[in-house]
């Protein structure tokens, strides 16, 4: 039994730049049902103790509403006995497939099943899963390598001719039930195929006939040879021992596999694979993913596919028989690209602050100002005045005076300037919209940095020129980031220790700030399967936060800001929230593999967007506080004539026993003596 948990632990600590072993493994899938959103969320978390993933599923049990719930743990807290999630499917059929269990059934003819397995055998291979989510829309999952998308919808109709009219009239023509789910990335160490006699089978039995460290490559039997059916079942290991698979080659020709290939796999049809095994090198990284797609025969198949598959050639797997499903290989490499270290600013560094009157306790002050939306003209009058609002009229102006009066009442030893800071109509406006975003931080010499939105660089603005002004600014930290990333603004700031302490020596770093572009609109003429109005923080991003976080001796509590919230914004369970929601979260369709990485470096502690301007609250999502700075914004910016404008302040501090703590609060427009919502975010104290 200890060798098994040494085994599990030194599982749970293997890691590369392709994140070779997952920190978690799914324990617990539930559906909760409820008349709204928020009610089956709030089940998620007060029933089930689990937490919601991604999109609605449909009139459930007679409900309206009903959200997919995970628990999962880490791996170091599971135990050998416990099961683990191994398979999750939708299928078209009316029972689930032998070793799987039914989950849910949407509709007549179609079913989700799981399969379960247990950790000691799933986690020692590998074979679990570790996330799931549920988008709008097939291959909404996302582009990083470990994720799989089911390509079957189990959205739910309603019954009622009243519902199903309702449901037609406000559910999106692309709105469906997609379920995604990531799994370990590990080597392909052995392929073989699997035949499958009775053709009503329709599904893989790789685990339950080869054994649990095997997977199936498709969700059913896609390779038709006369009366049976194959398919190809790999399995993968973090055992370095073992030769990984190194390349595929699809062939009719039996004798091209003997030049540069050491293995043969027939599928009994004529095609062949030619696979080359060996160790992987910096050069030539491993094959961590295996895919059979099946296409309509009049369909060219797609060279790239979400999790990092590429197509391994345009030949269709069924080739002979031409009465058969189109069917072709895609395959995932393992990657540790990575981008050039960025140069050092021209700046003085960021230093923490000695409290007065407790010089062994050090503070740093953040003042976030989110979807300000200047114009560059003060004339341009409010939209959504709000209605106890004090000041004889409402213009940019007064949200110049605005921001002027919180710098000093607050005398922030930063600013975050959070996207949407300006919105543009002339371009003779462009230097000026800019120049009154930081007129207030300039005049006061506060350091201070941007990201950028989705209507900053409307009508021309590129975010290519706004940064360029930025950089340009004297007290300005911000940064392009590696043209090699996608997006302009990724990009991190370290603050430093004054003196020595607890906290360590002087200019040790003590407290770090990342800063990430969540981009704008996507070009959906390259991008013609994705319906998302808007765009998403993408794979090379997430690899580069990777790059900085494991690029530092040491691990310090961290922040994270970017302009339009994640999806996981929208999960906030009632008991985990602190502030108001107020408006749908409007977050891109396409889920971001950004927050499941956070949660598993577990190094920054809360991100802050903007976006949304009435919502302003903080929600706690598995250690990770998801938060709103609410709209600072009058002038262009829209809001709520309910609600007034608020910025959100955050203050770290570390005290003498190195003890670090995140604090936040709210200051309202015009009720200065009050801090709204104060909170903890993260402690390191006993007290907390």
């Amino acid at each position: 039994m200890r060798l098994l948990y040494r085994c599990l632990g030194l599982l749970a600590l293997a890691a590369s730049a392709t994140h070779a072993a997952s920190d978690f493994a799914v324990t617990d899938v539930f559906l909760a049902t409820a008349d709204t959103s928020d009610a089956a969320i709030d089940a998620c978390d007060e029933k089930y103790q689990a937490t919601a993933v991604g999109v609605n599923w449909g009139m459930v049990n007679g409900s309206a509403v009903a959200h997919l719930c995970q628990r999962r743990r880490r791996l170091e807290d599971v135990v050998p006995s416990q099961r683990v999630l191994q398979k999750i499917g939708v299928y078209g059929a009316t029972e689930c497939p032998p070793s799987m269990e039914l989950f849910y059934r949407p509709k007549n003819f179609r079913v989700v099943c799981v399969q379960w397995e247990t950790a000691s055998t799933a986690l020692v291979s590998g074979n679990y899963i570790s996330d799931l989510w549920v988008s709008t829309q097939r291959n909404y999952n996302n582009d990083d390598v470990g994720w799989t998308s089911l390509h079957t919808n189990a959205f739910t109709p309603a019954t009622g001719f009243i519902e199903r009219f309702r449901q037609k009239l406000w559910t999106p023509a692309y709105h469906g039930t997609f379920i995604s789910y990531k799994r370990p990335v590990l080597p392909v160490r052995e392929v073989r195929v699997l035949q499958q006699n009775d053709t009503t089978v329709l599904t893989s039995a790789c685990s339950s006939v080869l054994g649990g460290e095997w997977e199936d490559t498709s969700e059913s039997y896609p390779l038709q040879v006369g009366a049976t059916r194959r398919t190809l079942c790999v399995r993968r290991s973090n055992a370095t021992s073992e030769p990984a698979l190194l390349a595929v080659r699809v062939t009719t020709y039996a004798e091209s596999c003997t030049s540069g290939y050491s293995h043969t796999q027939a599928l009994g049809n004529g095609v062949y694979l030619c696979m080359l095994r060996g160790n992987s090198t910096e050069s030539i990284k491993p094959i961590v993913s295996m895919r059979i797609e099946p296409y309509n025969r009049n369909t060219h198949p797609e060279s790239s596919l979400p999790g990092g598959l590429e197509l391994v050639a345009a030949m269709n797997l069924n080739l002979p028989d031409p009465h058969s499903q189109a069917v072709y290989l895609h395959t995932a490499r393992a990657s540790t690209k990575t981008a050039p270290s960025p140069v050092d600013l021209n700046r003085p560094p960021l230093v923490a602050k000695q409290v007065a009157g407790a010089q062994s306790k050090l503070s740093f002050k953040i003042l976030q100002l989110a979807d300000l939306h200047y114009t560059g003209d003060p004339n341009t009058g409010c939209h959504d005045t709000p209605l106890d609002m004090k000041a004889s009229s409402c213009s940019e102006a007064l949200m110049t005076k605005y921001v002027n009066e919180l710098l000093d009442l607050e005398k922030p030893d930063f600013v975050a300037f959070t996207g949407d800071n300006v919105q543009t109509y002339k371009s003779s406006l462009r230097q000026a919209s800019m120049d009154v975003v930081t007129a207030g931080v300039e005049a006061r010499g506060i350091p201070y940095a941007m990201i950028f939105g989705n209507h900053d660089d409307e009508r021309g603005f590129s975010r290519e020129m706004m940064v360029e002004m930025a950089m340009a600014k004297p007290h300005s930290y911000t940064q392009r980031g590696p043209v090699e990333v996608y997006g302009v603004g990724n990009y991190e700031l370290n603050i430093k220790a004054p003196t020595n302490g607890a906290w360590g020596d002087i200019g040790s770093d003590v407290f770090r700030m990342y800063f990430l572009d969540s981009n704008a609109y996507p070009d959906h003429g390259k991008l013609s399967n994705e319906d998302t109005k808007y765009d998403w923080i993408r794979p090379s991003q997430v690899a580069y936060y990777r790059q900085m976080a494991a690029s530092h001796n040491s691990t310090v509590p961290a922040i994270m800001f970017f302009h339009i919230p994640l999806p996981e914004y929208a999960m906030d369970a009632r008991s985990l929230r602190t502030g108001q929601h107020r408006e749908h979260v409007q977050s891109s369709e396409v889920h971001s593999v950004l927050f499941s990485t956070l949660v598993e470096l577990n190094e920054v502690k809360a991100t802050f967007a903007g976006h949304d301007h009435v919502n302003e609250y903080c929600y706690k999502r598995e250690g990770i506080q998801l938060c709103y700075g609410g709209g600072a914004g009058f002038g262009k910016a829209y809001g709520w004539k309910e609600v007034q404008r608020r910025a959100r302040v955050i203050e770290w501090t570390v005290d003498s026993e190195n003890k670090k703590e995140i604090r936040t609060w709210k200051r309202v427009f015009e009720q200065w003596t009050q801090r709204l919502d104060e909170q903890v975010l993260y402690s390191e104290r006993d007290s907390w």
